[in-house]
Formats: C-alpha cells, sequence, structure tokens
C-alpha cells in the first residue's frame, strides 16, 4: 500500500501543531495549585534564617547595615544600622515574639545602649509582616508575604519562556501598586527581579548562594524614585546594590531572643506601652538626665534631655493611675470652687458697702 508523501507531511504538520499549541498552554496557563504547594513547601522547609549585609546607595552620605532574624511562625528581628561617612550610626530594631511587637530605639552616641522601648501587640501573622523592609527582604518576602500567599490573596502567575521563569502578578497591601515578582523554580522559587509600581522601585538578583540545601540571594542591584499621589516625581531615580556577608538556614531558636528582658536595661531607658498606656522610665530616680550623659556627652543638653528619639513625648511623665487622676481633679474643682464662692463674696461685700 502506497501513501503519499504528502500524507507525512500533513501528519507531521498536525503533530507540531498540537505540540506548539500544548507549549503555549503550559507556559501561559500553569497548574497553579501544583506550584502554590511548591512554593509553600519551601517556605515551611524555612523554619529560621539568619542574614547579615549591607545595602550602598551611592548618592547618599551612608550605607545601610542590616541583620534580619525570621522565623516562618512569626517570630522575628529585623535590626538595621545607618553608617554614614563620619561614623555616626543611628541603630534600630523589631522583634516580634509571636504576641508582642517591640521596637527598640538605640543611642546616638553609642548604637549598643538602647534609649527608649516601644511595646504593642503584635498585628500580623506568621505570614504577613509590615514592619521596616530594604532591598533583601523585599527579594526575601515580597511585600511582607511568601509567594503562595501572594496567590491565595488574588495574584495571578504565568510562565515565562526561558530558565524555567514565572511572572507572579500581584498588589502591594498597604498601598495599591501594581507588583510583579519574577521567580526561578530552579532557586527555591526566589525572586529574581521585583518591579513595584511604574517602576518606583526596581531590585534584580545577581547571585545565589546555597546553604544547608537551600538557595538565597548574595547580591544584587536596582534604582528607586519617589513620587506623590498625583505621579509627580519628588526624589529622581537612585542607584542602590545590596550584599549578604553571610546567611545560615534552619540554625536552633531560641525564643527568648525575640523578647526583651526589661531588667536588662540601663537606668533612664523610656520605656512606653501603647497596648495598656503604661510609660515609664527605668531606675528608681526616673530621670533620663545620667543616660544622656554617660553615654551621649557629646550632644548639646537640651536636645538630648528633650528630643533625642522620644518623638514627642514626655520623657519625664510618669505612669499615673486613674485614682491619681481623679484625685487630681477633685483638688482642681474644690480650688476652682473656693476661687467662686471667693469672688462671690468679695463683690456682695463691696455691693454693702457702696450702698
Amino acid at each position: 500500500m502506497n501513501i503519499p508523501i504528502y500524507s507525512f507531511l500533513h501528519i507531521f504538520s498536525l503533530i507540531t501543531i498540537l505540540a506548539n499549541t500544548n507549549s503555549a498552554r503550559i507556559a501561559n496557563d500553569p497548574d497553579v495549585e501544583l506550584l502554590r504547594h511548591e512554593m509553600r513547601m519551601f517556605w515551611e522547609g524555612m523554619a529560621h534564617l539568619l542574614a547579615k549585609g549591607e545595602t550602598l546607595y551611592p548618592d547618599r552620605d551612608y550605607t545601610l547595615q542590616f541583620e534580619l532574624d525570621y522565623t516562618n511562625h512569626g517570630r522575628r528581628i529585623v535590626r538595621q544600622t545607618l553608617v554614614s561617612t563620619d561614623e555616626i550610626r543611628k541603630l534600630t530594631e523589631q522583634r516580634e515574639d509571636g504576641k508582642t511587637h517591640t521596637s527598640i530605639l538605640w543611642m546616638h552616641g553609642d548604637p549598643e545602649v538602647v534609649d527608649r522601648v516601644v511595646m504593642k501587640n503584635q498585628e500580623h501573622d506568621a505570614e504577613h509582616y509590615a514592619g521596616p523592609m530594604f532591598p533583601l527582604f523585599w527579594v526575601f518576602l515580597p511585600d511582607g508575604r511568601p509567594l503562595h500567599v501572594h496567590l491565595n490573596e488574588g495574584a495571578t502567575i504565568e510562565r515565562l519562556e526561558t530558565d524555567n521563569l514565572y511572572l507572579i502578578k500581584s498588589m502591594r497591601k498597604r498601598v495599591e501598586l501594581p507588583l510583579l515578582i519574577t521567580v526561578d523554580r530552579d532557586r527555591d522559587w526566589l525572586p529574581r527581579k521585583i518591579v513595584i509600581g511604574d517602576e518606583e522601585t526596581v531590585i534584580e538578583v545577581t547571585d545565589f548562594g546555597l546553604d544547608n540545601g537551600r538557595w538565597f540571594p548574595i547580591k544584587g542591584q536596582g534604582s528607586s524614585k519617589k513620587t506623590d499621589d498625583d505621579g509627580q516625581i519628588v526624589r529622581g531615580r537612585e542607584q542602590f546594590s545590596f550584599s549578604v556577608s553571610g546567611f545560615q538556614f534552619n540554625t536552633p531558636i531560641d525564643p527568648n531572643d525575640y523578647s526583651i528582658d526589661l531588667g536588662t536595661l540601663h537606668d533612664g531607658v523610656l520605656v512606653s506601652n501603647e497596648t495598656t498606656g503604661e510609660e515609664f522610665i527605668v531606675g528608681e530616680n526616673q530621670d533620663r538626665t545620667r543616660i544622656y550623659e554617660q553615654f551621649s556627652p557629646d550632644l548639646p543638653l537640651n536636645p538630648r534631655i528633650e528630643g533625642i528619639n522620644t518623638e514627642g513625648i514626655d520623657i519625664f511623665r510618669k505612669p499615673q493611675n486613674d485614682s491619681t487622676i481623679r484625685w487630681i481633679a477633685l483638688v482642681i474643682v474644690f480650688i476652682v470652687a473656693i476661687c467662686v464662692v471667693g469672688a462671690f463674696t468679695w463683690r456682695s461685700r463691696s455691693a454693702v458697702m457702696n450702698r
């Protein structure tokens, strides 16, 4: 039986068309549930991350040093140090232990001495973070959420044509800006590129490292610009780069590391609890002067007492309970009543004398 040659060509063409159609379907319509499951498994396998490094801003006069201690069950420490060209450091730290969020502000003159502690209820769960962010943190946890959470909250995903990359189209939570995340399936679903808004910020990973069988971004670069609500540029585009000097996965976790022991603080540290409204100064003397004189002696007296790291809170105000406040109010009312009665009596006597 003779089969015309064109029949073989026709069959081959059909097979090619079907293969291309299937390839296009895989590229543009991936199995979202499978990918979501993979992302979640990688995230849950990362029980604990320790990382440190720095972000360089060539157009600024400082470097941002960062330390990250992050668990996937709601405990985290984010520490940032601004190192300027004249070596003056300003250090802030955020700690969350799963229940309490603690902000620690440090002395200008000594970044190892606590100046003020602010505590409140931890508002976000293990899969949502809303504290300070920096470029590496954005790559590790875009907009404070793992990738599978982005998909759970309405993001879409499509496969790109090269290198097993996927594009996640999401939105920022706190501001209505598009968020494009290009992720690498071969690098434990870590982002290779992040674009926020109309390229207000662009972050690209240039190198990955490996520890304990897991990948992590160790070098990157990017740029950012600042615009107002009308889209007008407030600050022109500036370049930055980041590098990681060390990272470890799944080291032992000490739950006590994520809270602060108030008993270890120096006298003079201001402690504020925004949940209870309580505020006090550590030490029997309730005095902030000595701690500034000891650790920030180069600062002028008035700013060191009235303005440094207090964010407008009266640092000399002591906590007062409700009974104290009511007693003060009664005294004020009593004094006002005496004044009114005295004024009325004086007017009455004056009227009698004038008759």
